[in-house]
């Protein structure tokens, strides 16, 4: 799976991504609503080919029906973290 937001113009390509972000310069967090309540959290490695890395379910509070819930973005913000923490580190010309 792709992501469904692109990265050098920062454009949403489909209509079901209530809410995205770029972490690190190299990552993109996509949430993509599935149900009235529910939606995933999607992590895509731009450095490698934009392949996604990490997909899990989140809860949608009230539904997201005017955009995605303060509290829902912040528990995606500190999730995305969390997983990203996890991912290998770029090489850089000191580790070469």
């Amino acid at each position: 799976m792709k992501s469904s937001v692109d990265w050098e113009k920062e454009k949403v390509l489909s209509e079901d991504i209530i809410w995205w972000s770029k972490l690190d310069n190299r990552f993109l967090i996509q949430v993509r609503r599935l149900r009235e309540n529910e939606a995933t959290m999607c992590i895509f490695d731009h450095d490698n080919d934009d392949e996604m890395m990490s997909c899990e379910q989140v809860s949608l509070a009230y539904g997201a029906i005017y955009g995605p819930d303060v509290a829902d973005i912040a528990t995606w913000q500190e999730r995305a973290v969390e997983i990203v923490d996890h991912f290998p580190k770029k090489k850089t010309k000191e580790d070469k």
